[in-house]
């Protein structure tokens, strides 16, 4: 038997009866021993004020969505109706107080001047408990040491051709959009996933897993409902394959961390996440041997020669500390790896799938700033000719470098407004300490820290016209003019290590679909999803033109 939020409910009567007495013991239990503590420092401080609304027992859980659309646009709500609060409490089962923090002050505090570790509500990502993204300290740092070359300017510079190529692939595919007259609209988010993720299987693996652009896919067929079946089926491309097991954990993944309940009733969900979890450790495992066996045809090579994937600049990284000519990674080591591959997937796709699909969904709507745009990229050489019909051959070789990308300054606010107003995440911090607070304001300690971007990135306060898309506002501003307020990417030594992968890949992108398609939106109604990162509920879809031959 299964609950209506797809718990698997045990069919035996007393079996039932057990599980329920002792779900609601343990509720109980942590809720009114455990959950809230000291309300107020030993000082007199108290936390910060909190919305109105609050149950007596489930406090503000029962104001937040239940549709899949992300809890970001009720805490906007909430903080609109404070009067355009940038920091508020809400309480929250089994989480405790939960600080929504949008001040940018605050958030310099939290994540630079102290650099609070990581909430451990992030045992619930998909990650692994060895994740960059979750781990503190000594661990912390030598893995971003390990890993963080692959990732810089430096690195990146000579990607861009291979993202060039699958550039190829992915236009390709939205021609067919674009000149199928049974094709309603472009799925763009669809469509983006695809490219970002054959992009980072071949630039921090070292493979080509397939374009498979013509396949279905079973995360778009379920996403209204995360429990039907058909999720994680045998896909016919090795891509498609880890796209559907990895979009299954992301589900799974935001329904433990949502619903306070699920951890006790959530056995069919942690027993599928265990298997998932099995799955695709093997998939990395298999690809991090095969990168371990390239090193064992050369024992004395220490380094690795340029252009070559990030998983392999990480194996040379280690074998040059290892300090000898014979090198092996223990079993501990091989699942710490693991866990980073899964990471940069995961994260190395969605987001930036995401940013480019919010752009394309935008500038479909603004045609003013497509025409400024084009203006930029065509005086600067960006895909010129991209609009003629065979001008998709041959962009590996022909298409702009890293520096002429970075050299086009309303193409990189486009961008910067698209990440404003879209933020792709955001990040939690935790106060053990009890009577740690923010400038003798308020109370911190024992309470989950919500850094909240897109709350920030929408409040008068911080920006004019907040709600609107104006990407002229970060023309000519140098990043320490607005770097407090504005924060897609985190900030401190716990930033994005994938900041300057994602925006080269997404300016990349946007610029050939400018170049090359009219666009005209779907939905101008579409909304935020969650998973573990936001996304286009709906796809973001657009009507594609090819330029060359106006209308389908």
């Amino acid at each position: 038997m299964t609950s209506a939020l797809g718990f698997e409910i045990p069919s035996d009567p007393t079996m039932l009866i057990v599980t329920v007495l002792a779900g609601v013991a343990i509720f109980f239990t942590y809720n009114f021993l455990f959950a809230f503590g000291p309300d107020k420092t030993k000082d007199g401080l108290s936390f910060p004020p909190e919305p109105p609304g609050k149950h007596w027992l489930w406090g503000h859980a029962p104001l937040l969505p239940n549709d899949g659309t992300h809890f970001d646009l009720k805490f906007l709500e909430m903080a609109q109706q404070m009067n355009n609060a940038s920091v508020f409490t809400v309480q929250l089962p089994m989480i405790k107080r939960m600080i929504i923090e949008a001040d940018p002050d605050i958030i310099h505090h939290i994540t630079v001047s102290k650099n609070y570790h990581k909430s451990w509500t992030y045992k619930f990502l998909i990650f692994g408990p060895q994740s960059i993204v979750r781990t503190h300290g000594d661990e912390w740092l030598v893995q971003r040491k390990t890993f963080v070359f692959g990732f810089t300017p430096t690195y990146l510079k000579d990607m861009v051709t291979t993202m060039c190529s699958k550039l190829e692939r992915y236009l390709k595919a939205l021609d067919q959009d674009a000149t199928n007259a049974r094709t309603p609209a472009s799925d763009m988010l669809h469509r983006a996933q695809i490219f970002t993720s054959d992009v980072i299987v071949q630039v921090a693996l070292g493979e080509d897993w397939g374009d498979s652009y013509d396949e279905k896919s079973d995360f778009l067929e379920n996403i209204g409902n995360p429990y039907l079946a058909g999720f994680g089926n045998k896909q016919t491309s090795k891509l498609m394959e880890a796209r559907s097991w990895l979009n299954e954990m992301a589900f799974l993944s935001s329904a433990l961390m949502n619903h306070p309940l699920a951890n006790i009733f959530g056995f069919a969900e942690r027993q599928r996440l265990k298997e998932l979890t099995k799955q695709v450790n093997e998939l990395f495992g298999d690809v991090l041997e095969r990168r371990l066996n390239e090193f064992k045809t050369d024992e004395g090579k220490m380094d690795v020669p340029a252009g070559k994937d990030i998983c392999s600049l990480a194996i040379a990284t280690m074998k040059k500390e290892s300090g000898g000519k014979t090198f092996s990674l223990s079993p501990e080591e091989k699942i710490n790896v693991i866990e980073q591959l899964k990471t940069f997937y995961f994260a190395g796709n969605d987001t930036t799938a995401t940013t480019i699909a919010w752009a394309s969904w935008l500038l479909s709507q603004h045609p003013e700033v497509m025409t400024k745009l084009r203006k930029e990229l065509d005086q600067k050489k960006i895909f010129k000719g991209l609009k003629n019909d065979n001008a998709i051959e041959g962009l590996a070789k022909n298409g702009p470098t890293y520096d002429q990308l970075n050299n086009c300054p309303y193409l990189d606010a486009v961008i910067k407004e698209t990440l404003r107003l879209y933020p792709p995440a955001s990040t939690g911090r935790y106060v053990a300490d009890p009577e740690e607070s923010y400038n003798n304001q308020y109370k911190l300690g024992g309470a989950v820290l919500y850094v909240n971007p897109f709350i920030m990135h929408r409040l008068p306060q911080y920006w004019e016209n907040p709600n609107d898309f104006l990407p002229d506002r970060f023309v000519g501003l140098t990043p320490d003019m607005y770097s407090h307020k504005f924060l897609p990417f985190s900030k401190g030594k716990r930033d994005c290590l994938g900041k300057y992968f994602a925006m080269i890949e997404a300016k990349l992108a946007v610029a050939a679909l400018v170049q090359r398609y009219d666009m005209t939106c779907y939905d101008e109604k579409e909304t935020v999803g969650a998973r573990i990162t936001s996304y286009p509920i709906g796809g973001a879809k657009v009507y594609l033109n090819l330029r060359s031959s106006p209308g389908k």
